[in-house]
């Protein structure tokens, strides 16, 4: 869904694109606006390949608003197509249609970055990288759980690359 209140001021926003790109565009979708929202669908049709731990294909999300065939914002996110449920019995986990068993770690970031020497490393995404999700990458994790508070957006993008499901709470 994209909102477009905020946009009043930039001209009569008339339609919505997205791009899921991959270097280049792979796919391409858009439609007019209607009451200040709209939802965009954006058929795979084969091209775009599953996001999971073991193949985390990520493109970029690319959501363009026009008015009078101008771009007047433009918005850029990483984007792995996956489709995660419960199963039927509602007992478990599915992941791209095929069963998942999550494998996870905890960090209790409030805890983590309350001290000083875990304030200096929350922020270091070198070290984050290296320790927290190469570490429990090789110890077969597949999930990390983020604990009572919101970590940088930035380490939710580096699991994304790195083929880490995020539960984020």
């Amino acid at each position: 869904h994209v909102y477009t209140e905020t946009l009043a001021a930039a001209g009569n926003v008339m339609e919505v694109r997205v791009e899921i790109l991959d270097g280049e565009q792979v796919i391409a979708s858009g439609t007019a606006m209607g009451d200040s929202k709209a939802v965009v669908s954006v058929p795979f049709s084969g091209r775009v390949k599953w996001w999971t731990p073991d193949e985390p294909n990520l493109y970029g999300l690319r959501v363009s608003l026009l008015a009078d065939g101008q771009v007047v914002d433009q918005r850029k996110y990483p984007y792995g197509a996956k489709e995660f449920k419960l199963d039927d019995s509602g007992k478990q986990f599915v992941l791209n249609g095929q069963p998942f068993k999550a494998r996870a770690v905890t960090v209790v970031w409030p805890r983590w970055v309350r001290n000083p020497e875990g304030f200096e490393l929350a922020w270091n995404e070198e070290w984050f990288l290296k320790n927290i999700i190469q570490r429990s990458k090789d110890l077969g994790v597949n999930t990390l759980r983020f604990h009572l508070g919101n970590p940088p957006e930035k380490y939710i993008d580096l699991c994304d690359r790195h083929g880490l499901l995020v539960q984020y709470e």
